[in-house]
């Protein structure tokens, strides 16, 4: 049976939403103007440790193994190198801190990622010369799973803007958009839902994040991710991204000065090298007042469905949330109350 699907949006969420319908043989569309740059500045780090604290991430157990599956699969279907095994390195600033992280690499579910054996190099941070390796952690390119993605899709792939006046109801509970009738609607806009008037009230909101794309001929550490108090990601060739900030007020995709100079500042803390800001982009993170994505459906419209909310975590999350999505559209399953929209809405 095909389902006439239409998803809005096609960052993290509408990718991850989109290749699970194509898996299903469902029919759909895709409509987006590219307006939302979070997806594509985001640093694309898939690590399930929360490494301020050294807490497992919200549900990392069950996010970690499918987005791994999940992007080795679009590996093969997009003929895209993706997946980069890079452990991350991270600075222990203090007796305090190398000790929690000894501590933590003890506790279940923590042991596979946070390794017992503390390193000692004094080249690489300026700050110390204590390191804890975080094992089997990943970088995943962004812009190339969402360009191939495109590219994939590119039949029934709309590069426009959605138009909310020329959605029509149909007395049926189905849509009709620019002469075309659709069974359901997938809001997948990140922050962009914030003009969305079906899903705009949902406490969903803004946290911009901007980084520094960097080129240093002195820096060789293309084989591993550096933390200190920011994150230190290698693209490839001479080249490293280095942030994120987090900031709340000025939402808008637009690099700041303020920024720039803060991050170099932090840079040059963190790292003695030669270098040059060869770059600075920004995006706006979708962020929830409890931290947990949103999914599910319009308490009035019921076939209007909603897939955001991923903060800072949306690689690690996505796939195995869009599974969760169309389990619940298609075949019934019941959203757990911590994720479903309802929460917004009404009493559980």
């Amino acid at each position: 049976m095909f389902n006439n699907t239409l998803i809005v949006g096609f960052g993290i969420a509408g990718v991850t939403i989109a290749h699970r319908l194509h898996n299903s043989n469902h029919k759909f569309k895709i409509i987006s103007d590219q307006s939302q740059c979070a997806s594509r500045t985001a640093g694309g780090v898939i690590n399930p440790i929360a490494l301020k604290r050294y807490k497992k991430a919200w549900k990392a157990d069950v996010f970690y193994h499918e987005a791994i599956k999940f992007y080795r699969f679009l590996e093969t279907r997009l003929d895209a190198d993706l997946l980069k095994s890079k452990p991350i390195y991270k600075a222990l600033n203090s007796a305090e801190d190398q000790n929690d992280f000894l501590i933590a690499s003890d506790r279940n579910f923590l042991d596979q990622f946070l390794s017992p054996k503390i390193l000692s190099d004094s080249k690489i941070f300026t700050t110390t010369d204590v390191i804890g390796e975080v094992k089997s952690t990943f970088t995943i390119d962004l812009n190339s799973l969402l360009d191939s993605s495109a590219e994939f899709f590119r039949d029934i792939y709309i590069s426009d803007s959605f138009r909310f006046e020329e959605l029509e109801f149909l007395e049926n509970g189905h849509f009709l958009y620019r002469n075309e009738t659709f069974t359901h609607v997938i809001f997948c806009e990140g922050f962009g839902i914030n003009i969305n008037p079906f899903f705009n009230d949902l406490p969903i909101y803004g946290n911009k994040g901007e980084y520094l794309i960097i080129s240093s001929t002195d820096l060789n550490y293309q084989e591993v991710i550096l933390k200190s108090r920011y994150f230190l990601i290698p693209l490839g060739g001479d080249l490293y991204k280095f942030g994120a900030n987090y900031d709340r007020k000025s939402l808008n995709n637009q690099p700041t000065k303020e920024t720039r100079d803060h991050l170099k500042i932090e840079f040059e803390k963190m790292i003695t090298c030669e270098y040059e800001i060869v770059n600075q982009v920004a995006g706006v993170r979708p962020t929830v007042k409890d931290r947990k994505p949103v999914l599910g459906c319009h308490p009035k419209h019921c076939n209007l469905y909603v897939f955001n909310g991923f903060g800072s975590r949306g690689v690690l999350a996505a796939p195995s949330l869009s599974e969760t999505l169309y389990e619940f559209i298609f075949n019934d399953k019941e959203l757990h109350k911590e994720i479903n929209v309802k929460r917004f809405y009404s009493p559980l």
